[in-house]
């Protein structure tokens, strides 16, 4: 596995190239699948990503909200390559970028996400930033997974966070149905117990981003064996323990 696609903790999504290479210069994919293909092939010495896409705390300025349509809109304005974003299961069964079960945060509402159909869901309107302090409501709401993907379109890459289990699958063939299954990827654990799904995933078409720390393995280097063979397009390593993290890298 190239090194440009193992990436340290807190560090989640800055796609580290080896050590000596210039940020400034280096080749910049055109497109969410040249950007996947360059990090596969290790050719990527840096990506843009956004953690629930391009939200603003700044209240002043807008609050563009978390895991909103705009802050994907927004990324693509910024020239930002991936988004991470949420999805949770709305009662009847569809796919909401949320990131908390509960919808007070950034809705101001009682209840859990999975207590409203869809169809209710994408009528509350989402607060400013990460609805913190004097938010205020906005007139984004809660999207779908379907929206966006159709906004972030051919030039955002979507790093997909699934905040329940058994969803992952239902994303995937929402992405396949629609076309951007090479627009998107999966975050997940890479414990013991989460390789069996990554390994169907992967084999479904699927790519991976899995994380790995000394909670799941004995070693790093045992735990990089373990998931290289899934030949994920990134590994994220804990740096909690400062000998797990160097034995993964080297």
């Amino acid at each position: 596995m190239p090194r440009a696609r193992l990436i340290g903790l807190p560090l989640a999504f800055a796609l580290m190239a080896e050590p000596g290479a210039a940020a400034v210069g280096c080749e910049r994919a055109s497109g969410a699948a040249a950007t996947i293909a360059a990090i596969e092939a290790g050719r990527a010495d840096f990506v843009l990503a956004a953690h629930r896409a391009c939200w603003d705390k700044n209240l002043r300025t807008g609050g563009v909200p978390e895991n909103s349509l705009l802050a994907l809109e927004t990324c693509k304005a910024l020239g930002v390559e991936i988004a991470e974003i949420d999805i949770r299961l709305s009662r009847d069964g569809r796919l909401m970028v949320f990131h908390d079960a509960a919808l007070m945060r950034m809705t101001s509402r009682q209840g859990l996400v999975g207590d409203f159909d869809m169809s209710v869901l994408t009528g509350f309107r989402l607060e400013q930033g990460d609805g913190a302090g004097r938010a205020k409501r906005t007139r984004q709401r809660i999207p779908t997974f379907t929206q966006a993907l159709e906004i972030a379109g051919d030039r955002l890459v979507l790093a997909i966070d699934a905040k329940e289990d058994a969803i992952r699958h239902l994303a995937l063939e929402e992405a396949r149905r629609i076309g951007a299954i090479d627009r998107i990827f999966f975050i997940l654990p890479a414990g013991p117990e989460f390789l069996a799904e990554a390994e169907a995933l992967v084999a479904s078409g699927a790519k991976v981003r899995l994380t790995v720390s000394p909670d799941h393995w004995r070693s790093g280097a045992e735990a990089i064996a373990a998931v290289a063979r899934l030949d994920p397009i990134a590994v994220a390593i804990s740096r909690k323990d400062p000998s797990f993290f160097k034995a993964a890298v080297e």
